[in-house]
């Protein structure tokens, strides 16, 4: 009797071990993201926004309005409109008071030297925390107003903000506030004082300012695949049959992860709030790391569905890096992409096609940046010379090339970014080669490819069926 005793403990041991297991693993591959906001201001107008200037502010009233910069709509305000405490002028505010925990990512282009703040956990003119940065004084501050009292929560004295576009990022859980700006996490502080409110954009004295690509998430947004759904990946002989290397940005060779050839399989989730959508040219790209960065080009079918079940939409057959467009499909927008492995040109310990990540191209148009734009070329002797031009928010630039008349394989033409507008492929003059450029931001968020040229004289589509 106990010997049936410890038989039936010890089987239901490794059962609940093995649900539990299953759940810790689903729990590693998994990361759901709610959109609660955004604007882009793609529409125009100002809709869902509140305008609130200070009162007794000089130089107002404000000038909030829509124009277009940055290749596309921004909000801007320039009027110079300040008070003489507390850096204070004006401001928009937008959401729901109740948001609690939260992540919010804002655009900013100062065009002066002076106050520019965003507002979180809003509850009113009197009751908010705010980031203010400062070029003319050199400071960045972390605050909290509370019933019209301003205290201090972190503050850097030696530094204001550059040129250009700026990324700022607050994260609110529970009484941690974290701010980074422009990637780089630059305060922390604890705070029980506000719990829930909404967010807001603000300047003082400052005579231009724009603000894009607001996001308010439950946790950080990003265009790559958040988790893996289901799987059937080859493990015996294979050195890199972990799921996870193909989850987040690409990262290249030796951090990805190999699916195993025909008869394999995987099945990736974009993420609540994160689906790829039918919009302007292409909507998925996915990287199948190829010849240059020291794989083989190899091929894969791609399938769609909003369910990690299914049933399934084939989209088209991609090899090494290929771009898709889900116009013609029988879905406008999905949340699960299948990807079957249909390569033999590669086995231990790398089999099959090698998928470093997966990228939903309209929300990297929303989120991250527009491609490069202006590119040529020019064939020197043996060389091909190509230059483009420059954006302000982009820490570098890729090079892709395809010899492919679909334009299929394409691939970098080096493995790491370059942060110079102008690329020489030497010896490539005979290869008859297509080109474009994408943009690469400080978290390795990249952009969708830019026009492509040719070496020689032809109209490429890029298109996937």
């Amino acid at each position: 009797m106990k010997a049936v005793n410890w038989k039936l403990s010890l089987l239901l041991f490794v059962v609940v071990f093995g649900i539990c297991s299953i759940f810790l693993i689903a729990s590693a591959f998994s990361q759901t993201t709610t959109i609660l906001f955004s604007d882009t201001f793609e529409d125009g107008n100002l809709d869902g926004w509140t305008v609130f200037d200070a009162p007794g502010a000089i130089s107002g009233p404000s000038n909030w309005s829509v124009v277009q910069a940055k290749d596309s709509s921004v909000l801007r305000q320039n009027s110079n409109i300040y008070t003489n405490a507390n850096y204070e002028g004006t401001l928009v505010y937008a959401g729901q008071g109740t948001w609690a925990n939260y992540h919010l990512d804002v655009d900013v282009y100062p065009d002066d030297d002076d106050s520019v703040f965003v507002l979180f956990r809003y509850a009113d003119d009197q009751n908010y925390y705010r980031f203010i940065m400062n070029k003319q004084e050199s400071f960045r501050r972390l605050e909290k107003k509370v019933d019209g009292i301003y205290t201090t929560l972190a503050e850097d004295t030696n530094n204001g903000y550059g040129t250009g576009w700026h990324n700022i990022h607050i994260a609110v859980e529970s009484t941690t506030i974290t701010v980074s700006l422009n990637y780089t996490q630059i305060f922390t502080a604890s705070d029980s004082s506000l719990s829930t409110g909404m967010i807001g954009l603000g300047t003082s004295a400052s005579t231009g300012c724009h603000f894009d690509n607001i996001v308010v998430s439950t946790s950080a947004v990003d265009p790559y695949a958040d988790a893996v759904a289901d799987a059937n990946i080859m493990t015996e002989g294979n050195s890199q049959a972990n799921p996870v290397l193909a989850l987040g940005r690409p990262r290249g060779a030796n951090d990805d992860m190999s699916i195993g050839g025909p008869g394999y399989w995987i099945v990736f989730d974009m993420g609540l709030g994160e689906e790829i959508v039918d919009g302007t040219g292409n909507d998925l790209r996915v990287y199948e790391v190829g010849v240059l960065l020291g794989g083989v080009d190899e091929d894969y079918n791609v399938f769609i569905s909003n369910s990690p079940t299914g049933p399934w939409t084939f989209l088209g057959k991609g090899i090494a890096m290929t771009e898709f467009d889900l116009a013609g499909h029988a879905l406008s927008n999905a949340r699960y992409v299948r990807i079957e492995d249909l390569s033999t040109k590669t086995g231990s310990p790398f089999p099959g096609s090698d998928i470093d990540a997966l990228q939903a191209l309209q929300m990297a148009d929303n989120y991250c940046f527009n491609p490069p734009t202006g590119l040529t070329w020019s064939a020197v002797g043996n060389d091909i010379h190509l230059s483009w031009s420059a954006l302000n928010e982009a820490i570098g630039y890729k090079v892709y090339a395809s010899s492919n008349s679909d334009l299929s394989a394409f691939y970098p033409v080096t493995s790491q970014p370059i942060t110079t507008t102008r690329y020489v492929h030497v010896d490539a003059a005979q290869d008859n080669l297509y080109y474009a450029i994408t943009a690469i931001g400080t978290e390795g968020c990249e952009s969708r490819l830019s026009s492509i040229v040719p070496h020689r004289s032809f109209s490429p589509i890029i298109l996937k069926d």
